[in-house]
């Protein structure tokens, strides 16, 4: 990715947006809502609609302790395959 100025290239950093909708839609319906619950203390969130954008949309350029937080969770379950990422 490069924008140019003028006859000056200059490199431009891609964001990534990291999904964990793959790791969600693996948990079964019995433990659906402990997940979404412990999920949701890590966002620091009690808002269901928030949540839900989250889990849709993903996040830019996620931060690591919660990067981190998020595959014990799923890893606690067995699930290892959590993420899909894509360039913004």
């Amino acid at each position: 990715m490069e924008q140019m100025y003028g006859n000056l290239q200059k490199k431009t950093i891609a964001k990534t947006r990291y999904k964990f909708r793959k790791g969600y839609l693996q948990v079964s319906l019995r433990e659906k809502n402990e997940v979404r619950g412990e999920l949701m203390q890590v966002f620091g969130t009690a808002d269901k609609a928030y949540f839900s954008q989250l889990l849709n949309k993903g996040i830019v350029n996620i931060r690591l302790p919660h990067y981190e937080a998020i595959n014990h969770i799923f890893a606690r379950r067995g699930i290892t395959d959590v993420w899909t990422t894509e360039e913004v």
